[in-house]
C-alpha cells in the first residue's frame, strides 16, 4: 500500500488476506491443470498445444545439450520470442526427459498465469482507493472472474510465450495506475519492464504500451529518460549483439517469414487498393478478441478443443467484465464531462494502446487468412486491460456511507462462492481423454500422418523428414524434422532469396527423403503427384486441400498426358502411377455427368483419384446440400464420401483384379431451388500396378518424353 491511501491500518489487512484469497484460488486452479496434465496421456497432452508451441519446446530442450537454438539439429532457428525462449531454456536443464519438460512447461503457464491475476487484484486495489468500502471485494471478484475464463485459460496455457506475456501486461497496467515513480531504481526497472515486452511479443500492442511505459514515467524529466533508457539498453543490447551474432539478423525468422507478403505488397505499390480488406480484417480481430474476454472464443481456433474432456468456451463470472468495463467507461466520460474526473486516466490510455494493438495486428495478418484465428496467442492484452478497468463504475457509488465490519466477510464470502461456482473444477482436474480422429482436428490429422510415416517408411540413418507444420510431427519422428516454410528454419529463408532456389534441391542437398504435411492442387513442386510418390494420405477437411499426405520425395517427373476426347479437366499423371498405356484407358463419361467412369488394366492394385464438384454447375444453392460421393468397381461398393463444392476429396481405393470403376455423385436431400445435374471433375488421378508392369511403365514413360 501507498502512504497516501486514507485509513491505512483499516485497509492494508483486508487487502493483504483479498490477496491470500486469490494466491488460494490460484493454487488452487494449478493443481487442478496439474492433476490434468501429469495424468494425461503425452499424446493427448501435445495435441492439446498449437503446432507453433513445439517451435520454442524443441529448440528449447535441444539448447542445453547442443548450445545453439535449432529445431532439427543441423540449422539454427531464431523463429521465437527471445525472452521467453530464455526461460523455457532454463527450465530445460532441470528435466533429464522431454516429456517432462513438455508438462513442466505448460504448469509453468497456468503458474504465471494466476501470477497476472494478482496483479490485476493488485492494478484494481489502486483504482478504486477512494472508494474504500468495498474495493477489496471488487477487486477479489475481478480477479476471480479473470480466472475463470477458461477460454482465457486455455490460450494461456499453450506452452507459447502467451502466459509469460500477461504477466508483464499486467505489471504495465500496475505502473500505469500508479504514483509516478521518483526513484532512479525504479526509472530503471521500469524501462526493463518496457523492453522486456517487446523482447516477449514484437507487435503493435507490446509497442504501444512501452511507448506509454516511457512517456508516462518519464514526462518532461531528462533524468528519468535516461533512467528509462538505461534499463531497457541492459535488457535488449545483450539479445540484440546475441541475434546478431548468432543468427545474422536483428528481426525474429518467424517475423521475417509473416510479414514478407506485406512487404512485397508495400514495395509493388498496390497497397492503398489492399487497405479495404486490412481495415475490415483489423476490425474482425479487435471485435474477436473482445468477445473473447467475455469467454467467448467462437472465432479462435481453442486447440484444447481437439481432445475429449475440453474445457471450451462456456458463459460464466467473466461474461460481466466487458460489461462492467464499459459502464465503466461511461462514468469515466460523464466524470470528465461533469469536470469531476475520477481515476484511471492513463489505464484508460494503456486499454487504448491494446485495442489499437489488435486492430493494427489484425490489419497486418490480413494477408495470411485465416490464420489469425488459429494464432490465438496474439489474443492475451485485452482481456487484461477489460479485467483491470471493469470494478471502476464503482467510485461513482458511496455505499455504506460509514465502513461496517460485516461488509468485508460478506462480500469475501460471496466472492468465494462465485469463484467455486464459476470454475468447471471437476472437469479441469479430469484427464484429458484420446485424441478422435476428426477430419476437421488438425493435431490429429499431423499424429496419424507422422504416425504413418514413423511405422511405414524405412529412413536411411542420416536422413530427415520434411514438413511446413513441423512442430508435432517432430515429437512422434524423434526430432527429425526439416522445417520447411522457415519458422523454424533460418536456413531456408536465405535460400528462397538467393536466385535459382529450388525446394527438390534443397530437400536433396539436406537429405530429406519424405515429407509429412497438407497437400494443395498444384502439389509441393508445382504439379500434383510430381517428383514424390504417395505412402499414404490421411482426410483433413479443416483446409481446402485433399488430405494431410505422407510422400516419399522422387527425382522422377512424369509427363502429362492428354486425355481422348479433350477434355477440360486437369489430368495429371505422377510416378509410379500413371503411364502412356494409361493414357489409352477410356473415360466413358467426364465432366458433363453426374458420374465418371474408368475402364481398368488388369495389373492395377490401387488407384488413386482426387475428384470435386464443378463450383459453378451447382451453383449459390450448394451451400444447402450435403453431395455423397459413391465409388462403385464392378457393380459392388467401395464405399462413400462427402464432398463439397470447394475443395476435393482424396480416395485412395483397392482396385486389384478390376475392370470398370464408377464414381458417383449423389445427394441425399436435394434443396428447394431448382438445380442442374451435378458436374464431377476428375481433378488428378493415379494408379498403382503389380511389380512386373514397371519395366512396362518406365518404357512407356519414355516414349512419351520422345
Amino acid at each position: 500500500m501507498t502512504v497516501d491511501d486514507p485509513q491505512p491500518s483499516r485497509i492494508r489487512s483486508p487487502a493483504t488476506v483479498g490477496a491470500l484469497m486469490v494466491a488460494c484460488l490460484g493454487a488452487a486452479l494449478v493443481a487442478a491443470f496439474a492433476a490434468r496434465i501429469l495424468r494425461s496421456p503425452f499424446a493427448s497432452v501435445v495435441a492439446s498445444i498449437q503446432d507453433d508451441s513445439f517451435y520454442y519446446l524443441v529448440p528449447a530442450w535441444r539448447f542445453h545439450t547442443d548450445l545453439v537454438f535449432t529445431f532439427d539439429g543441423i540449422h539454427s532457428t531464431s523463429g521465437f520470442q527471445p525472452l521467453y525462449m530464455l526461460v523455457l531454456a532454463v527450465l530445460a536443464i532441470g528435466f533429464d526427459s522431454f516429456e517432462t519438460f513438455v508438462r513442466s512447461s505448460l504448469l509453468l503457464n497456468a503458474t504465471l498465469h494466476v501470477t497476472t491475476a494478482l496483479l490485476i487484484y493488485s492494478c484494481c486495489l489502486r483504482l478504486l482507493r477512494p472508494f474504500n468500502a468495498a474495493r477489496v471485494p471488487a477487486a477479489f471478484a475481478v480477479a476471480v472472474a479473470y480466472l475463470s475464463n477458461m477460454t482465457v485459460f486455455c490460450l494461456m496455457t499453450t506452452a507459447k510465450e502467451n502466459a509469460l506475456y500477461g504477466v508483464l501486461v499486467a505489471a504495465s497496467f500496475l505502473v500505469l495506475v500508479s504514483t509516478r515513480p521518483s526513484q532512479a531504481r525504479t526509472n530503471v526497472l521500469v524501462g526493463a519492464l518496457a523492453a522486456a515486452l517487446v523482447l516477449t511479443r514484437l507487435l503493435p500492442g507490446s509497442l504501444l504500451l512501452a511507448a506509454l511505459l516511457f512517456a508516462r514515467t518519464a514526462g518532461r524529466s531528462f533524468r528519468r529518460w535516461g533512467w528509462l533508457s538505461l534499463g531497457s539498453i541492459a535488457v535488449l543490447v545483450p539479445w540484440l549483439a546475441y541475434s546478431s551474432w548468432a543468427f545474422g539478423s536483428l528481426m525474429s525468422a518467424s517475423g521475417r517469414v509473416k510479414l514478407g507478403p506485406l512487404r512485397h505488397r508495400l514495395a509493388s505499390g498496390d497497397i492503398l487498393t489492399y487497405l479495404p480488406e486490412m481495415v475490415r480484417a483489423g476490425l474482425e480481430h479487435l471485435w474477436a478478441v473482445l468477445r473473447l474476454s467475455g469467454g467467448d472464443a467462437t472465432r479462435f481456433v481453442v486447440t484444447q478443443s481437439t481432445v475429449s474432456g475440453s474445457l471450451g468456451s462456456q458463459p460464466g463470472l467473466a461474461t460481466l467484465l466487458p460489461w462492467a468495463c464499459g459502464l465503466s467507461l461511461v462514468v469515466w466520460i460523464w466524470s470528465r464531462l461533469r469536470r469531476s474526473p475520477v481515476p484511471g486516466g492513463l489505464a484508460w490510455l494503456g486499454l487504448l494502446c491494446v485495442a489499437v494493438g489488435h486492430f493494427a495486428t489484425g490489419m497486418l495478418y490480413a494477408h495470411r487468412g485465416a490464420e489469425i484465428w488459429y494464432t490465438s496467442w496474439y489474443a492475451v492484452e485485452l482481456p487484461i486491460a477489460i479485467a483491470v478497468l471493469a470494478p471502476l463504475f464503482l467510485v461513482t457509488f458511496e455505499w455504506p456511507p460509514k465502513p461496517r465490519r460485516w461488509l468485508g466477510p460478506l462480500s469475501l464470502s460471496l466472492a468465494c462462492f462465485l469463484a467455486l461456482a464459476s470454475v468447471p473444477w471437476p472437469k479441469l482436474a479430469r484427464p484429458l481423454g484420446g485424441i478422435p480422429p476428426s477430419t476437421r482436428s488438425w493435431p490429429s490429422a499431423i499424429l496419424q500422418a507422422a504416425g504413418i510415416a514413423r511405422d511405414q517408411v524405412d529412413l536411411e540413418p542420416g536422413s530427415y523428414y520434411g514438413a511446413y507444420n513441423a512442430g508435432l510431427a517432430s515429437v512422434v519422428l524423434g526430432g527429425r524434422v526439416v522445417n520447411l516454410d522457415g519458422l523454424a528454419n533460418d536456413d531456408i529463408i536465405g535460400r528462397r532469396r538467393s536466385r535459382g532456389w529450388n525446394l527438390l534441391n534443397y530437400l536433396e542437398a539436406n537429405r530429406v527423403e519424405t515429407i509429412v504435411d497438407v497437400i494443395f492442387p498444384g502439389g509441393f513442386f508445382g504439379k500434383h503427384f510430381a517428383y514424390y510418390r504417395v505412402v499414404d494420405v490421411v482426410p483433413f477437411e479443416l483446409l481446402p486441400t485433399p488430405g494431410y499426405y505422407v510422400v516419399q520425395v522422387t527425382d522422377e517427373p512424369f509427363p502429362d498426358l492428354t486425355l481422348e476426347p479433350p477434355s477440360s479437366a486437369e489430368i495429371f499423371y505422377g510416378r509410379p502411377s500413371g503411364s502412356a498405356e494409361a493414357c489409352r484407358d477410356r473415360i466413358v463419361s467426364l465432366l458433363d455427368q453426374s458420374e465418371i467412369v474408368l475402364s481398368l488394366r488388369q495389373d492395377y492394385r490401387k488407384l488413386q483419384a482426387w475428384v470435386r464438384l464443378d463450383r459453378q454447375a451447382i451453383g449459390v444453392a450448394s451451400k444447402e446440400t450435403q453431395w455423397v460421393l459413391e465409388a462403385i468397381l464392378d457393380g459392388a461398393s467401395l464405399g462413400q464420401w462427402s464432398v463439397n463444392d470447394s475443395r476435393g476429396f482424396d480416395m485412395l481405393l483397392d482396385v486389384s483384379g478390376g475392370r470398370e470403376l464408377r464414381l458417383v455423385a449423389v445427394s441425399p436431400i436435394l434443396p428447394s431451388a431448382k438445380l442442374d445435374r451435378p458436374r464431377l471433375e476428375l481433378c488428378s488421378w493415379r494408379t498403382e500396378v503389380e511389380p512386373t508392369s514397371q519395366a512396362a511403365l518406365r518404357a512407356a514413360a519414355t516414349e512419351v518424353r520422345r
